[in-house]
């Protein structure tokens, strides 16, 4: 794959330091998440918003890599904690692209923008917080499509580990597949639990059977999860062979301090390599509408599990 193909831009050094500057002066007064400020600093500085809007939600390969833009400087011996001025180019870029923003009270107690670093205890879980591999998945893939983010954005503070983050395009990986399969994998005949990031007190959720692949609008997605369970052995064996290809395709980002990267939720899968050494991403959710966001910007495992509309996919 051409670099060209997931690298949309590099802020210029003077843009860099223009939108710095600007956004240290913003945040004098506190930072605020609803601030359109922020926003307003990110076009100013000359981001490519249109372009980066433009790969995500209307092209084919719906993801896109921005470098070079002012992350906040870490020591030597740097700890996990606040980083504003990251959380403000994070929140600026998204607004400015049009997401509101959204979390869970299950997830990460409800922290709309999430640390992502490994987690003593954690190291051995299927999650954001664990080192092991993190297979390819879709984010909440066992709430129903309404409740899942339309696109996600991981912004890099630290990345010694050089871990990779992996991405496929669904579209992509279908192609790789004999119709038969994908036909198989279209039906419902999967089901899908809650991952391991989410606390819902000791209950376990699964979906009704549900299509593992669906085409929506035009594009194809997926409802691919960490915990996928397939009604038959022919049904099993196809997802075993999505996910092979899915392998094969999917690309490594190495997301290094600056870099940011923004997918379709819907339309590809991530995930990433094991974490071997120090690293601290800020990942936010959003969506360009979402009906069952509370005026907390909160969605509700149980209420979007329990709300009326279609869980179908």
């Amino acid at each position: 794959m051409n670099t060209s193909d997931i690298v949309v831009a590099s802020l210029e050094d003077n843009a860099r330091d223009q939108m710095r500057a600007e956004l240290l002066q913003t945040l004098k007064y506190g930072f605020d998440r609803r601030n359109k400020q922020y926003a307003e600093v990110t076009l100013r500085a000359g981001v490519p918003v249109d372009l980066i809007y433009d790969r995500v939600f209307q092209s084919r390969r719906p993801f896109a890599v921005l470098k070079n833009l002012p992350v906040d400087s870490l020591p030597a011996e740097w700890a996990v904690g606040t980083a504003q001025l990251t959380d403000a180019v994070l929140v600026g870029i998204t607004h400015a692209l049009g997401f509101r923003h959204f979390g869970y009270p299950e997830e990460k107690k409800g922290a709309i923008l999430q640390d992502v670093h490994p987690i003593t205890g954690w190291e051995k879980t299927l999650s954001n917080a664990g080192r092991i591999k993190f297979n390819l998945h879709v984010e909440s893939p066992f709430l129903p499509r309404a409740a899942r983010p339309e696109a996600a954005a991981l912004i890099a503070l630290n990345n010694e580990a050089k871990t990779a983050t992996r991405i496929a395009v669904v579209e992509e990986v279908n192609e790789r597949l004999p119709n038969e399969i994908v036909e198989i994998l279209r039906r419902p005949l999967f089901t899908y639990k809650h991952d391991d990031s989410f606390s819902i007190n000791g209950y376990t959720l699964h979906t009704p059977p549900s299509p593992f692949l669906k085409q929506i609008d035009g594009y194809e997605e997926s409802r691919c999860a960490i915990y996928t369970l397939a009604e038959s052995r022919e049904a099993e064996e196809a997802v075993a062979a999505w996910i092979e290809a899915a392998e094969a395709v999917a690309i490594d980002i190495v997301l290094e301090p600056g870099d940011i990267l923004v997918f379709n939720n819907y339309r590809c899968i991530h995930g990433r390599g094991a974490v071997e050494g120090r690293r601290w991403l800020k990942r936010v959710y959003g969506s360009r509408q979402c009906d069952l966001a509370d005026e907390n910007d909160m969605v509700s495992v149980w209420s979007a599990v329990g709300a009326a509309g279609n869980h179908s996919f």
